[in-house]
């Protein structure tokens, strides 16, 4: 992990490739594996996509880190049979997120764009209609209501498609104006950060705060909540440490310094994927 933070591929290839696959840490290395195999910097696609599946094989059921990796394995799959144009592939692999996890409605989401561009319109306007349901309202979808439409016309329902672009409009257009006053006040990435977790803050220094709508989807999103637990742990890691730094001499100051560096660039990379 650390060769992989830093950016030496290379040697983090190495290093993982000697992690025991039946081991603990078994499926998380041939996941971070797969992730290196597959930057541009390695190239080696088809090994990425083995090791994907191997990611799936090493996985230990009762763990629950495991599931999560697993689930993140399924979706690289999913995603890369789609890039390539296998649309059933990439569906396959979309059914096996399980509809309880985290990760169930941006599946649901990328299952249904794979229908629309297949030409299966039914199945795309039927999938995008359980986007509607509360228990997907937890994440927003701006173009959700677009790809309705465009499914409505393919099949000739003109009156159903008028109404989507209606909603559309009615519901992304009020909310794009807030999120451009929004961008328009926010100067970096840290500002994007505390505008999710220091709203209050910022609106008592009379800045351009982030509607509740983006926020919550922001907070939902499993890939920021991976981020967001490296955080805190981060700090948690700090509140323990540093009062007691002092008595490890330069080797606890220089701990604290790394950790502070580590967490500044943890919550701006959280700044740079919430902007995004």
């Amino acid at each position: 992990r650390y060769y992989y933070q830093s950016g030496d591929l290379n040697s983090a290839l190495g290093y993982l490739e000697r992690v025991a696959s039946n081991g603990e840490y078994g499926a998380r290395a041939a996941f971070l594996q797969a992730v290196v195999m597959i930057s541009p910097e390695i190239g080696q696609n088809i090994e990425a996509v083995r090791m994907f599946q191997e990611t799936v094989l090493r996985a230990d059921p009762e763990s629950e880190t495991d599931k999560e990796v697993t689930e993140n394995a399924f979706l690289a799959l999913a995603r890369i049979a789609y890039q390539v144009g296998d649309v059933s592939g990439a569906l396959y692999y979309y059914n096996k997120i399980p509809y309880e996890s985290q990760r169930s409605t941006r599946a649901l989401y990328e299952s249904g764009w794979s229908f629309f561009l297949n030409g299966d319109m039914n199945r795309a306007v039927g999938t995008f209609h359980s986007l509607h349901s509360p228990y997907h309202s937890h994440l927003f979808f701006p173009d959700l209501y677009v790809l309705e439409a465009a499914a409505y016309l393919y099949t000739c329902n003109v009156d159903q498609a008028q109404d989507a672009f209606y909603t559309f409009n009615d519901e992304v257009g009020t909310l794009r104006t807030m999120l451009q006053e929004f961008a328009a006040g926010a100067s970096d990435p840290n500002y994007f950060y505390r505008a999710v977790f220091n709203p209050e803050e910022i609106e008592s220094e009379g800045g351009a705060t982030l509607p509740a709508q983006a926020r919550n989807t922001i907070l939902a999103d499993a890939d920021f909540y991976r981020l967001f637990r490296i955080i805190s742990q981060l700090e948690n890691e700090l509140e323990v440490f540093s009062p007691v730094a002092d008595q490890f001499g330069s080797r606890g100051e220089l701990s604290v310094s790394l950790l502070e560096a580590d967490l500044n660039n943890r919550k701006l990379e959280a700044g740079v994927l919430i902007h995004d």
